[in-house]
């Protein structure tokens, strides 16, 4: 069996999505501990993130994700984030900054490194 070479990166990528999840529930502002936990599970996997080497085409998406995410407060960039929805944002052309834009070029680089590997 072939271990992933990012398999850190990406356990702490999933996790990192599930606490954003998390975080991201409207609640009552006395709901503190929950938000709270959320962003500690939040920044504790960015830094795994941000700290590992990616081998592959996916790990260095990841990272890309996770600076996007932290580079918008849009909600609807948000969400569309948390679902990897690459489409999404390539369809925001020049409605996005410089540095957004250059972001999901290399993504959609990426994945069309990954598509060519496939084949």
């Amino acid at each position: 069996m072939t271990v992933n070479p990012d398999a850190g990166i990406l356990a702490a990528y999933e996790s990192w999505r599930a606490a954003l999840a998390i975080y991201n529930v409207p609640r009552d502002r006395d709901d503190n501990d929950v938000e709270r936990a959320a962003m500690d599970m939040i920044c504790a996997q960015e830094g795994v993130i941000q700290q590992a080497t990616a081998a592959t085409p996916k790990g260095v998406e990841v990272q890309l994700w996770t600076f996007l995410e932290n580079s918008t407060s849009d909600q609807a960039d948000n969400e569309a984030i948390q679902r990897g929805d690459l489409d999404y944002f390539v369809s925001k052309g020049g409605d996005m900054d410089w540095h957004e834009r250059l972001v999901v070029a290399a993504m959609a680089s990426l994945r069309a490194m990954q598509k060519g590997a496939a084949a």
